[in-house]
C-alpha cells in the first residue's frame, strides 16, 4: 500500500492553479493537460525545473 501525503498548502495551491485557467475539477484539467502534453502536470513541472537547472548550470 502507498502512502501519499500532501499538505493542505500544495492541495490548496493545485486548486487554485486549476481554478485559475478555467477549470473546477482538477481531476478533468490533469486529464485534458495530459491529453495535450502528454505529460501529467507534475511531470511537466519536473521537466520544466530540469530544463531550468541545465540552463543555470551551463
Amino acid at each position: 500500500m502507498f502512502k501519499v501525503s500532501l499538505s493542505s498548502d500544495d492541495i490548496h495551491r493545485d486548486y487554485l492553479k486549476t481554478y485559475a485557467v478555467g477549470f473546477n475539477n482538477s481531476a478533468y484539467f490533469s486529464t485534458v493537460f495530459r491529453k495535450h502534453t502528454e505529460l501529467s502536470p507534475k511531470e511537466y513541472q519536473q521537466q520544466c525545473q530540469l530544463k531550468s537547472s541545465m540552463r543555470a548550470a551551463k
